[in-house]
């Protein structure tokens, strides 16, 4: 699928934004961004095995998949949903792919139990040539973080058939191929169905049930966090404490810096800067550390999200009033480097502690 491509041009936030907590304002229903996944039809052998296929939806947050960031006519944020929701348009688009006209039959069905679906223009520091990580200054990498659990329904038992558990990489445009990227994450899912043989998991396979599954899916949201009525002030340490509600240090100031945000915490008298902490409450509102910038986080399903920075960007090019087409060619020369910031959405993954 190709894209044209599009100028994004970057946000140079003003320092009295570095001097302070970061909002996080509630996106409303007209910063929602509609995307389709592409018709793709591949008849796998196993699809004969199957008369329908069941979809449910059991991510942090099912409300959507990711954002998307513009500032070509100033900040823009935009919500990434799945036109028909999550869960429906996964569902009518495996029927397509495997070939099946869905229907209510549910003896023997294709089961599928999404856990993780998110996409992100900052899914991991940029890739060189040679394939090995760089530095996330340099910047990221748009990408695919799914979790796909597959299992074959007969009546009330389900076999588990495999987990699939990846990230995916991507080198095109984000702006109009995130309906893409989708598409070709759940094709990758679906790769490993090719070596299964139904009917030896219909004999040897281990035969769970559907509380089986939502209990084993659904048991990672009960923590603290998400049930105690207060929230507890002080500092956190990690993501653990965070989860626990459960601060270690609840002496602290919080002070504004010219190059970020630092945290004083105070201990046997002594006052001293906590550089490494997770984040902090102040009994009322959590904040998230993230390059070098506390943001607020908002409950959102069963996960928070957040408006702030995953990394500071930098930049490095030629003086070009000081630099020659040899210095050019050559990649020598007098050189400058330009730090680039720009506000977006985040959601904490709850299971992982990672941000997309």
């Amino acid at each position: 699928m190709k894209t044209l491509p599009i100028l994004i041009l970057f946000l140079f936030v003003k320092s009295s934004l570095l001097c302070a907590q970061i909002e996080t304002p509630i996106l409303k229903k007209e910063h929602l961004m509609d995307v389709s996944l592409d018709s793709v039809v591949e008849n796998l052998y196993v699809s004969k095995a199957f008369h329908s296929v069941e979809v449910i939806d059991l991510r942090n947050d099912t409300s959507g998949v990711g954002y998307y960031s513009s500032t070509i006519l100033g900040t823009t944020t935009k919500k990434i949903i799945l036109k028909g929701g999550c869960s429906f348009a996964v569902n009518s688009w495996i029927s397509g792919y495997v070939n099946l006209k869905n229907s209510f039959d549910t003896v023997n069905s294709l089961f599928a139990v999404i856990r993780r679906l998110r996409i992100s223009e900052e899914m991991v520091p940029e890739i060189s040539g040679s394939n090995l990580k760089g530095n996330a200054e340099n910047g990221w990498e748009n990408g695919v973080a799914v979790k796909i659990e597959y299992y074959y329904r007969q009546g009330k038992e389900y076999l588990p058939l495999y987990r699939f558990d990846s990230l995916l990489i991507f080198k095109e445009q984000f702006f109009k191929n995130a309906g893409n990227f989708i598409t070709v994450s759940l094709i990758a899912s679906l790769q490993r169905m090719k070596e299964i043989n139904i009917e030896v998991v219909k004999e040897k396979g281990r035969k769970i049930t559907l509380s089986d599954i939502l209990n084993r899916a659904t048991k990672i949201y009960q923590i603290p966090i998400f049930n105690d009525v207060i929230y507890k002030k002080g500092v956190y340490a990690n993501f653990e404490e965070f989860k626990m509600n459960s601060p270690s240090t609840d002496d602290y100031e919080f002070r504004e810096g010219k190059l970020g945000d630092i945290l004083y915490v105070k201990k046997d008298g002594k006052e001293y800067p906590e550089r490494n902490a997770w984040g902090f409450c102040d009994g009322k509102n959590i904040y998230i550390y993230s390059a070098d910038k506390f943001s607020q986080l908002l409950r959102e399903g069963n996960t928070f999200i957040f408006r702030g920075m995953k990394s500071i960007t930098r930049k490095v090019s030629h003086n070009l009033l000081k630099s020659s087409v040899l210095n050019l060619v050559t990649n020598t020369g007098e050189k400058k480097t330009n730090f680039k910031m720009k506000l977006k959405y985040y959601q904490l993954d709850i299971e992982t502690g990672e941000i997309y």
